[in-house]
């Protein structure tokens, strides 16, 4: 080995040290630069303290967004044991059934259903979202939205204490008797049901109507010759019956003359 390179062994040993050190306080310093960066950041106008802020104010007890989040509120009473949300996904409740094989979302997302023709080309959504469409003229200053959303507007008035959405969400609501079980939605699918079973029924009534209507007019096409032939068949001349008066009855005619 060369005696040059054993002597600088040490030195390059130390300067390998002090690159690493080097190294690590570099990248310590620029941890604590980021770290003094995120903490202005935060105090910043635009910052995420500032967006905090504004989302806390918007809860507030005045604004409809905590009225809606207050304890026992609409949301409070949605979210609760055996309330509307626990009632719509337990077993074999109204969610399951709308999820279910050859269901209704089932119907819905098929080749050529609803959804397939509201996302076509020149259909419903693309007719929305068009320049100057509907969706523009919602989201106009001064549209439909700020109306629905201004102070004391309807969305105000519906997320009110003892508003509307209180009384849909009360017990034995008309929401509530909607969706329980043996409810109005499930008697509508039980009719839907019904009537899809009633089809084919209907479909054979209208085919015997159609038969029933054929032969009436056969029949009416072989009355008419038969009243022709009947009115050329000639009648029998009746004699005149002889009339026999009583002898009584004749003296007393014979006395009024």
């Amino acid at each position: 080995m060369n005696l040059l390179a054993v002597v600088a062994v040490p030195a390059r040993a130390g300067v390998a040290a002090t690159g690493a050190a080097l190294d690590l306080a570099a990248d310590t310093a620029s941890g604590v630069i980021n770290e003094a960066g995120n903490v202005v950041r935060l105090f910043d106008p635009r910052g995420p303290l500032d967006l905090l802020q504004r989302v806390s104010d918007s809860a507030g007890a005045d604004r409809a967004l905590g009225r809606a989040l207050d304890p026992e509120g609409p949301i409070d009473r949605l979210m609760a044991r055996d309330g509307v949300l626990d009632r719509l996904t337990e077993p074999g409740g109204l969610l399951e059934r709308l999820l279910e094989r050859d269901g209704l979302v089932d119907r819905l997302l098929e080749k050529d259903g609803p959804i397939e023709r509201l996302l076509e080309k020149e259909g419903l959504v693309e007719r929305l979202i068009e320049k100057d469409g509907l969706l523009d003229r919602l989201l106009e200053k001064d549209g439909a939205l700020d109306r629905l959303t201004a102070s004391d507007g309807p969305l105000d008035n519906l997320l009110r204490k003892n508003g509307l959405l209180e009384s849909l969400l009360s017990d034995n609501s008309s929401v509530e008797r909607m969706i329980k079980r043996g409810g109005t939605l499930d008697q509508l699918i039980s009719l839907s049901d019904s009537l899809d079973r009633l089809a084919p029924s209907l479909d054979l009534l209208a085919t015997s109507v159609g038969a029933l209507q054929d032969a009436l007019g056969a029949v009416n096409g072989a009355v008419g010759p038969v009243g022709d032939l009947v009115s050329m068949i000639p009648r029998r001349r009746r004699k005149p019956r002889a009339i026999t008066v009583e002898p009584h009855h004749a003296a007393a005619a014979a006395e009024l003359t």
